[in-house]
């Protein structure tokens, strides 16, 4: 006679292993992440601290390596259009070195939750910089960017956000220059406040000077973050970048089935 099986967490278990002492139970659904049950704030707070705040409070870089970091990411994500933010980030990895996992975080700056009241701003502050009256409402904008929205792939997102019109993208890329310009101005120069600081007070607890600190955390740089860059590369995609996998999980509830 076949056992009966026992529901736990959503997911069915076999008694026989739900009381075997050092047995983890077969689960046929995947447990939920307590953070998914957590009120909606408190999932946005939590998301923010783990890629913005933890990344740059554990970090062992040299300020401007950070700083560096976190100026692109504001820049690209603010200053450049949908559909290009990750290739934009890793383009600039070619030419200069930053923080490029920081950067990667900070590029989520501008995410589908804010993107479309943020890039409507960008159009008005445009057209007010060139002196130009805003002609278009809000709706009419945000039904415009969502034929851009709905492609598949990013460079589908980006020729169609080029389709818009030579009015509007003259507007909204004034817009969107000046506000990532400043933001990428502002955010380099308080992260450099802030890592600056933390670097003294390692510094000081170590015995040594601020420059000789800094100069023992440039001296792996650059292995380390060309072995990020490699890791980064050799990431699987499949379901898309890590960021946007764990956006969807805070939205589907990670409703994942196992073999």
């Amino acid at each position: 006679m076949k056992e009966p099986r026992t529901s736990v967490r959503g997911g069915d278990v076999d008694p026989v292993n739900l009381h075997a002492p050092g047995r983890a139970p077969r689960t046929t659904e995947m447990h939920l992440d307590p953070l998914i049950k957590a009120p909606s704030w408190q999932r946005c707070v939590a998301f923010l601290r783990r890629h913005f705040v933890e990344p740059l409070a554990i970090s062992r870089n040299p300020p401007w390596f950070d700083a560096r970091g976190v100026a692109v990411g504001l820049f690209v994500g603010l200053g450049t259009p949908v559909g290009i933010h990750t290739v934009a980030v890793a383009l600039m990895r070619l030419l200069f070195r930053f923080n490029f996992p920081v950067g990667l975080a900070f590029n989520w700056v501008c995410n589908p939750f804010n993107m479309f009241p943020l890039y409507y701003f960008y159009y008005w502050f445009g057209s007010v910089l060139l002196g130009k009256a805003p002609t278009m409402e809000f709706e009419v904008f945000r039904r415009l960017m969502d034929s851009v929205t709905d492609r598949t792939y990013f460079w589908e997102e980006f020729a169609g956000f080029l389709q818009l019109g030579q009015d509007l993208l003259l507007r909204w890329t004034v817009g969107a220059l000046v506000v990532g310009v400043v933001s990428a101005v502002l955010g380099y120069l308080i992260t450099y406040g802030v890592q600056a600081r933390r670097c003294r007070r390692e510094a000081e607890k170590s015995g040594m000077g601020y420059e000789e600190y800094v100069r023992g955390l440039e001296e792996p740089l650059s292995v380390s973050e060309d072995s990020q860059a490699r890791a980064f590369a050799s990431t699987p995609r499949e379901g898309g970048y890590p960021e946007c996998r764990r956006l969807k999980r805070l939205g589907d509830g990670c409703r994942r089935k196992s073999p």
